[in-house]
């Protein structure tokens, strides 16, 4: 099949830089100049030789049929670099979003967070001293868990969770039977993106708190879609429930371990401490409102029972204004009042962000720190 020429960068002088040789082949080089050009990119392992590699794993070649070839040995010697090397593979993934890319960087991840090398570059990298080289670099053990945060940062980016399971599923097609025990890495990857928050949703929200501040439907519409930002344990969530045509909280969510939660939001411009160091009229309002849907719920405890399975007296959260906007004092009087009042939260748009975002980080690092201490 004849290749497409496309000029990526043009010359006026010889090609000396390694970039510029890498731009040339994808251009227009013969499948044979690959070896010798990713030999030279790794013999001289410097941070432009890590760009032109991972040029060449990106590229699609215009759509060639045998465009993969190409690239599974580039990205095949990216971990070469790494630390830096595979945050390349992670950033080809995200750059040029395409199911190769994608399957390329679950199967070098996976097999280099099952603490082994990658068994597949045997397949792709078909000259012998090049494949030594790559391999006698590359320290899978002292990268495991480099590869571990690498794999679980890419689960993280996706906002949909069933196209990420289709892209791992394309992943484990190709590991199954050759790398095995990537298997598990990946399916641990994978499982993390149900219990926490894409990337993506985070910055959305960021976006709809800048943007929206006054629309309180938008934010309503957000969580439907987004719950675990009103509870990282939610599992069920009732949107706008009659409670006998008398009253509407915003939600109720039911908790992994079977406890409540009713949430009345307001929005990200409305007050949440005076200037007095007072709450304010409008939170005080909202409270008002958790108070008098936890007590419809006492009342009718059995019919809250036939509707909510395994139904508990609920905790109370409210969300109101930006904790960010508040002095230091204000935080105080914040924090006082969070701390008087039983089972009841109150707290900002934007508390909830720096909480939903610190689970995410915590799960893409997968580290508990376990320590010992005396006081």
């Amino acid at each position: 099949m004849t290749r497409p020429v496309r000029l990526v960068v043009s010359h006026t002088s010889p090609m000396n830089s390694l970039v510029d040789k890498a731009n040339a082949f994808i251009s227009t080089g013969h499948p044979e100049e690959l070896w010798p050009l990713l030999t030279e990119c790794v013999t001289a392992h410097s941070m432009e030789a890590l760009v032109a590699v991972q040029l060449l794993a990106r590229d699609m070649y215009g759509g060639i049929t045998f465009n993969f070839e190409l690239k599974a040995p580039a990205a095949h010697c990216l971990p070469v670099w790494h630390d830096q090397g595979l945050d390349a593979l992670v950033e080809n993934a995200l750059k040029e979003p395409t199911s190769k890319n994608f399957s390329l960087a679950f199967q070098i991840l996976a097999a280099i967070a099952s603490g082994e090398p990658p068994a597949a570059a045997a397949l792709w990298i078909k000259d012998t001293s090049l494949f030594n080289t790559v391999s006698s670099a590359t320290n899978a053990s002292q990268l495991q868990g480099v590869a571990k945060q690498c794999l679980n940062r890419l689960v993280m980016s996706f906002t949909d969770p069933d196209e990420v399971a289709l892209y791992i599923g394309t992943a484990l097609q190709g590991i199954a039977l050759i790398e095995p025990n990537a298997v598990k890495p990946l399916f641990q990857a994978l499982s993390l993106r149900w219990t926490a928050v894409g990337l993506p949703q985070i910055a959305e929200y960021d976006a709809l708190i800048g943007n929206s501040p006054t629309v309180e439907a938008a934010f309503h519409t957000f969580f439907e879609r987004n719950p675990l930002f009103l509870d990282p344990l939610a599992i069920h969530v009732w949107s706008k429930p009659d409670f006998h045509g008398t009253m509407e909280p915003d939600f109720v969510v039911q908790r992994t371990d079977n406890t409540y939660l009713v949430v009345e939001i307001e929005t990200p411009a409305k007050m949440l401490v005076t200037g007095q160091e007072q709450i304010s009229a409008e939170t005080t309002h909202a409270i008002t409102q958790v108070l008098e849907y936890k007590s419809f719920l006492t009342q009718r405890f059995v019919d809250a029972s036939s509707i909510f399975p395994n139904f508990s007296m609920p905790d109370g959260l409210v969300v109101i204004g930006l904790e960010s906007s508040l002095a230091p004092e204000q935080l105080s009087a914040l924090r006082r009042e969070n701390e008087h009042r039983q089972h009841i939260r109150i707290m900002g748009f934007d508390a909830l962000a720096a909480r939903t975002r610190a689970i995410t980080q915590n799960v893409i690092d997968s580290a508990i720190v376990v320590d010992t201490v005396r006081l």
